[in-house]
C-alpha cells in the first residue's frame, strides 16, 4: 500500500488494522493462499494465537 492510500485509510477509519506485506496487489491471495488464510484468521480472531 502506498503512503497516499495509507494516509487515506487513517483519515477515514479510526485505528485501521493495516497489515503490511512486501507484495504486489492480490499477490498474497493468489500466490500465498495459506498465508492469506492465516492473515484473515488473525484479523477476525485477533493476534492472540
Amino acid at each position: 500500500m502506498g503512503k497516499k492510500y495509507e494516509k487515506r485509510y487513517c483519515t477515514y477509519f479510526k485505528n485501521p488494522d493495516i497489515r503490511r506485506h512486501n507484495m504486489q496487489h492480490e499477490e498474497l491471495f493468489c500466490c500465498h493462499s495459506a498465508e492469506w488464510v492465516e492473515e484473515v484468521r488473525k484479523a477476525v480472531e485477533g493476534d492472540k494465537q
